[in-house]
């Protein structure tokens, strides 16, 4: 009731874009709802376009990065056809923000760079110069990246403004190429400028990365005190407006301190992050799953540098016990024997010592060998899986919009369909004058035929996507031979018929799988391989199919008598309604149909050219 109350009291009132800016954060649901009401109420272009700007910070807030951008890009359009400048640079900031949220920093350099045409004053100069170099700083662009940065620390004093996100970036630069001492004199100076008047997150930032420097530099002491001062500030991730940008300063910051086991969580929680904004882009996890595989080998390579510096130390000890037997051998002769029997056993006990930490060594370096080849095995794993999980991320999005296009088409289709049957049926009956009107009937019996042609092919093509995307997930046992049979009495009158060679070689194969999408893949092979035969000029037209049960699963061959396909098309024959027929004999999806049943059954399938003829091979696993 609150919600509806507020929406009707802005509906109401006289500044109404004002008065939904002034509603609280806390209630995401009502602030769309009353800028989307706002954008159909019939107000004019700039205050539609200034409500859209509004309506996208608050998708924004939610993570929702694609319909934020929808509602930016409309009110660009808007800002450009009215020549507000002002409008066209706010607009512009925020693309390229919504771009940095996930990442894309080259198309936020684009959106960024074209801000810089309509900066009206130092104050939007200054703002856009940070963003360039914050962009340039994760292009791995140092230079640009420094540049843009010192730029917007002068116009930030200029204005009499603490450049704290500046200074920052600064001195992550600075780390990135070694130069510590700089680093930390910047972040001393950023807390004399007066850090306390900052934002929680900017003195979190600082902190942090004195803390992390004094570490690295070997100042214990001071690396305490300003930690101390950081967890004071008691700053989690959910309080924090750019959860990436925390995580990342604190793994540098961990990596800095050699405090490897906080680096690699906060880079997995960093990962965790991505996966939310990206929903589960297995590129960039492979990326940061790499910086996981960097910080567990540095630990390695530490754990053997320690291991080395006990053997050196081991045998600085022998050469120190050979120093002194020859410095007792020359005082004292009469104890050689002696001193000689207690050396050796001292050396024995040295080599055993030696031989048993090599022995470890080896065993730690073996270990580490293996969890290495485990991660790397772990990365191809996620790669090899990639492939799949957006595959299946487009079917999803294809049946869902198939779905809805079948509905919306199917009735208007059988109505013009039904339409032009009645003109059919009643053309016939209508008397006309002879001579003078046959023409025209002539003409319109062509349209009526040709117009229920192209219903026809719309309806086939509609049944081919409604197939490509079946989702049933239940997988059933069949024998091959009774797909086979189905296939063949689908196939249309005009395909089998001719001079072609039907020739069956099919075992009695008895196969888990989903029978629907096996049966319209084999159907559209066969399809394509009877069209090309008709056109092969050969003395024995033929189209072959074999199916054999290997060791690992099924092998299905359809083999046509030519003509072989061109090198070009054999890279493109599988892409959805990618066809060389003639218009008019396309399948719909085309070969589409049968890549996406194989896909589904964790098979391959491919075509190629065999002296004269065309092969397809299917693979399915059991």
């Amino acid at each position: 009731m609150l919600n509806l109350l507020l929406i009707i009291n802005l509906l109401s009132g006289v500044n109404r874009l004002d008065s939904i800016a002034t509603l609280p954060d806390s209630l995401p649901d009502v602030k769309i709802h009353a800028y989307e009401s706002f954008i159909n109420s019939g107000a004019n272009d700039l205050e539609i376009a200034s409500a859209r700007l509004g309506l996208g910070d608050q998708f924004q807030n939610l993570r929702f990065q694609d319909r934020a951008l929808e509602q930016y890009d409309q009110a660009l359009e808007v800002f450009q056809s009215l020549s507000d400048s002002l409008g066209i640079y706010e607009t512009l900031i925020k693309i390229s923000q919504a771009y940095s949220t996930v990442q894309e920093f080259e198309n936020s350099l684009k959106y960024a760079q074209e801000a810089v045409l309509y900066n009206s004053d130092i104050n939007q100069l200054k703002v856009t110069n940070h963003r360039l170099g914050y962009i340039y700083f994760n292009l791995n662009k140092t230079d640009s990246a420094e540049k843009y940065l010192r730029l917007a620390v002068e116009q930030y004093n200029a204005t009499n403004s603490v450049p704290v996100a500046s200074l920052l970036m600064l001195a992550g630069l600075n780390i990135n190429m070694g130069k510590y001492q700089t680093a930390l004199r910047a972040m001393l100076q950023l807390e004399q400028l007066g850090i306390s008047s900052g934002s929680l997150t900017s003195q979190y930032y600082t902190y942090n990365f004195i803390s992390a420097l004094y570490k690295k530099l070997g100042n214990e002491a001071q690396s305490a005190v300003y930690r101390s001062k950081r967890d004071s500030l008691n700053v989690s991730l959910d309080q924090v407006s750019s959860p990436l940008d925390f995580l990342e300063t604190n793994v540098i910051a961990d990596t800095l301190s050699n405090d490897f086991i906080n680096a690699i969580a906060n880079q997995r929680l960093y990962i965790d992050q991505l996966k939310k904004i990206y929903k589960n882009d297995l590129s960039t996890q492979l990326a940061n799953f790499q910086k996981v595989y960097e910080l567990r080998e540095k630990e390695g390579k530490i754990d053997l540098l320690q291991k080395e510096n006990e053997l050196y130390e081991l045998r600085q000890k022998e050469s120190r016990s050979y120093v002194v037997i020859l410095f007792l051998s020359v005082i004292i002769l009469s104890l050689i024997l002696f001193i000689g029997y207690r050396v050796l056993i001292s050396r024995n006990k040295t080599n055993q010592e030696l031989k048993s930490l090599n022995e470890r060594i080896s065993v730690q370096s073996k270990d580490l060998k293996e969890k290495n080849e485990l991660l790397e095995q772990t990365i191809g794993d996620l790669k090899g899986t990639q492939s799949q999980l957006i595959q299946s991320e487009k079917m999803a999005s294809i049946g869902s919009f198939v779905s809805g296009v079948a509905h919306e088409l199917n009735n208007p289709i059988n109505i013009l369909n039904g339409g032009l049957q009645v003109i059919e049926r009643n053309l016939k009956e209508m008397s006309f004058e002879h001579g003078k009107d046959s023409d025209l009937i002539d003409d319109i019996n062509v349209m009526l035929k040709e117009s229920s042609f192209s219903i026809t092919k719309i309806n086939r093509i509609i049944q081919a996507l409604i197939i490509a995307t079946y989702t049933d997930r239940t997988p059933v046992e069949v024998d091959f031979t009774e797909i086979v049979d189905n296939v063949k009495i689908s196939l249309r009158e005009e395909t089998v018929k001719g001079n072609v060679k039907f020739i069956q070689e099919v075992e009695s194969v008895k196969f888990k799988c989903f029978p629907n999408r096996i049966h319209h893949a084999i159907k559209s092979i066969l399809e394509n391989a009877f069209y090309y035969a008709k056109k092969s000029n050969t003395n024995e037209q033929f189209v072959r199919i074999e199916i054999r049960e290997k060791s690992k699963g099924l092998v299905v061959k359809i083999e046509n008598s030519g003509p072989t396909i061109p090198e070009d098309d054999l890279l493109k024959i599988f892409d959805p309604f990618y066809t060389t027929k003639d218009d008019g004999e396309s399948p719909g999806l085309g070969l589409y149909f049968a890549f996406s049943a194989v896909e589904e059954h964790r098979g391959s399938i491919s075509a190629s050219n065999k002296s004269g003829n065309v092969v397809f091979t299917m693979r399915l696993p059991k």
